[in-house]
């Protein structure tokens, strides 16, 4: 067992998009405090001890700008930080974290208009050099797909492990 619980925000509910990742950390042995992305995370919850925090489709509006400066200082002093691409991530439709404590912590820019990319084909999921977080996972006998994303753009001296490729099948 992890020590410190990861907080996982978002993903709609845990009976819904969110039961998939919250099956996946619990099936891992890693425990976590967990809100849906209608309620607003209070400052206790960031307060205390974490290993990991976890934004997916959670709207910078449910944070306070308060809760936001304490989360980017737990990320300065080495407490991870995973925000996973949706609707209300990043820009998205109403994500709006472009310009908030939470971007300085990310190590990519958030753009300021609408980033998401909708593909009618699956994009391809490359991964370009070998990475720790990506160890062991089988990427020439499955490599992955998505069917959209957020267009990010990394910082100055990120390290780009993955990137999503579209292409189109021809018959």
């Amino acid at each position: 067992m992890h020590h410190h619980p990861v907080l996982y925000l978002g993903d709609t509910s845990l009976t819904g998009a969110a039961s998939y990742l919250a099956a996946m950390l619990t099936r891992s042995g890693w425990t976590f405090d967990y809100l849906p992305s209608d309620e607003p995370v209070e400052e206790a919850m960031i307060r205390a001890p974490r290993r990991l925090y976890i934004i997916s489709d959670y709207p910078a509006a449910m944070m306070s700008p308060q809760a936001q400066e304490l989360l980017e200082q737990q990320v300065s002093q080495g407490v991870g930080l995973l925000m996973i691409g949706g609707w209300e991530s990043f820009h998205g439709l109403n994500g709006l974290w472009a310009g908030t404590p939470v971007e300085h912590a990310l190590p990519v820019q958030v753009s300021t208009t609408d980033d998401r990319v909708n593909c009618d084909q699956p994009a391809l999921v490359v991964h370009g050099h070998e990475h720790p977080i990506t160890d062991g996972l089988p990427w020439a006998a499955r490599p992955p797909t998505v069917g959209g994303f957020n267009r990010v753009e990394p910082k100055a001296g990120s390290d780009v492990v993955l990137e999503a490729h579209r292409f189109t099948a021809h018959y």
